[in-house]
């Protein structure tokens, strides 16, 4: 299986699968997470953390791959949104249009999309998983707040607390539950 067709992470893959494109309902949860984020900082909120889990595989070398993908999508968005390139605000207004119609009395997207590549641009994306080259989360030494996208499998989901978890991705079978 290979993910450069595709735009799709499938459900069973094996262990060297590479995903090469973002998958369309990931780049939509990650700009859920993102309007959220800023959302949260327009309400007062500042200093908290936020968190977004991507929970798609349990083979280690998938994650890292989901990782770098991941990783390179927002590298590319916050100068993106620094200088105003037309089609990625309009997708992340899309989003803000059409999923957060609750804040629009509130909030205009002019609001937003002055803080939103702030948001971007101090993400984080790491994987947690049982490897040596996990990383830790370490919420205490980000005082000012941490905004992180978690790649990980099974340590994610068996009692990990990630502080401000706003947004959740996941790709498994029904059949798993917790």
């Amino acid at each position: 299986v290979d993910g450069t067709k595709e735009n799709t992470l499938p459900l069973k893959h094996p262990k060297d699968f590479t995903l090469n494109k973002l998958p369309t309902k990931l780049e939509e949860c990650i700009h859920s997470f993102f309007i959220s984020t800023t959302l949260k900082k327009l309400e007062g909120f500042e200093k908290s953390h936020s968190s977004m889990l991507i929970n798609a595989s349990t083979y280690t070398l998938v994650q890292l791959s989901i990782r770098e993908v991941v990783e390179y999508y927002v590298k590319d968005l916050a100068p993106s949104l620094k200088y105003g390139n037309k089609e990625k605000i309009s997708s992340l207004k899309k989003r803000w249009e059409e999923d957060y119609k609750d804040y629009h009395d509130k909030y205009k997207w002019k609001d937003l999309e002055k803080l939103i590549y702030k948001v971007v641009n101090k993400t984080d994306v790491i994987v947690i998983n049982r490897s040596r080259d996990s990383k830790k989360l370490e919420y205490e030494e980000w005082p000012s707040g941490r905004i992180v996208i978690v790649v990980g499998g099974f340590a994610l989901s068996r009692g990990l607390t990630l502080e401000g978890l706003i947004a959740s991705y996941y790709v498994r079978n029904s059949k798993m539950y917790d």
